[in-house]
C-alpha cells in the first residue's frame, strides 16, 4: 500500500465550466487525471484529495464528478476546498457519501498502524497576496476583517485536528492535509506552519496555489515538516506519493 496526494481536480462534468480557458493544459484535464490516476493507483492505495473537488453549487449537481473519483482505484479521503460549495454539514454528508469516500473536516483517522491523517481546509494568510481563481496570478494583498476572522477560526480548527491525532495510540507518522498552503516561501509570517511545528507533524500536504503562484509554495523539509505541494496541474495531473514510505 502506498499514500498519494492530489488537489485541485476543479472538475465540472455537470457544470458549464471549462477550464481550458486557464490555459491549454487544462483541456480535457479529467481525461488525463483518469489516465494518470489508472496508471499508478491500484486498489490497495490510499489517495489524499486535498480540496477543490468540484465546481458544483449543489450536493446533486457534484454526483457525476463524485461518482467519476469514486469509480477510479483506490481508497479516496476528502477535505473541503473553498470552491467546494456543495460540500454541506459533515454529518450529513457523511450520509449521502456513503462507502465511497472517508471525508475529514478538523479531525483525523488512522489509515494503517501508526499513520494517522488530520484534514482541515485552512484560508488565506492575512497580509499575504491571494489568488484570483479567474486569472490565476497574484492580485493585491488581502487584509479584510472577514478574511482575518476566518483565518483565525482556520487556526483553531487546525489545532484541533493536530490534537486529535494525539488520541491516534503509537503513531509513528502525522500527516496534515490541507486546501490552502500552510505558509509561504519568502515570506515572515508563520502562517499555520507554527502549529503544524509544535504539533509533531511530519507531512503537510496542500493545494490551492495555480500558475506563477505554486512558485510560492513552501515544499521539502522545513523546520522538521515535510511539504508536499499537490495541486493537480503543478503535477501534470497525477497523485503524487507521500516521502519516505513505507511508514
Amino acid at each position: 500500500m502506498t499514500i498519494y496526494a492530489i488537489a485541485d481536480l476543479h472538475l465540472s462534468l455537470s457544470t458549464n465550466k471549462p477550464m481550458d480557458v486557464f490555459g491549454e493544459k487544462w483541456r480535457d484535464h479529467h481525461l488525463k487525471i483518469k489516465e494518470n490516476w489508472q496508471k499508478t493507483i491500484t486498489e490497495k492505495d490510499i489517495v489524499l484529495v486535498a480540496g477543490d473537488i468540484s465546481w458544483a453549487m449543489t450536493f446533486d449537481q457534484a454526483k457525476p464528478d463524485l461518482d467519476f473519483l469514486a469509480d477510479l482505484p483506490g481508497k479516496k479521503i476528502l477535505i473541503r476546498g473553498n470552491h467546494d460549495y456543495w460540500w454541506k454539514k459533515i454529518k450529513w454528508m457523511r450520509q449521502q457519501i456513503g462507502n465511497h469516500f472517508t471525508l475529514l473536516q478538523h479531525d483525523s483517522i488512522e489509515v494503517q498502524p501508526g499513520v494517522g491523517i488530520a484534514g482541515v481546509r485552512g484560508w488565506t494568510i492575512p497580509g499575504e497576496p491571494i489568488l484570483s481563481s479567474s486569472e490565476w496570478n497574484l492580485q493585491e494583498p488581502s487584509s479584510t476583517e472577514s478574511d482575518e476572522r476566518i483565518y483565525n477560526r482556520e487556526r483553531i480548527r487546525l489545532q484541533m485536528a493536530v490534537d486529535s491525532l494525539v488520541h491516534l495510540i503509537n503513531l509513528r507518522t502525522r500527516v496534515v492535509m490541507m486546501h490552502f498552503p500552510p505558509c509561504f516561501v519568502s515570506s515572515t509570517h508563520q502562517g499555520f506552519s507554527d502549529i503544524l511545528i509544535k504539533g509533531n507533524v511530519d507531512i503537510c500536504i496542500f493545494g490551492h496555489l495555480h500558475g506563477k503562484d505554486g512558485k510560492r509554495a513552501p515544499q521539502g523539509l522545513i523546520n522538521g515538516v515535510f511539504y508536499l505541494f499537490a495541486a493537480a496541474d503543478a503535477n501534470d495531473f497525477r497523485p503524487v506519493p507521500l516521502p519516505n514510505q513505507p511508514f
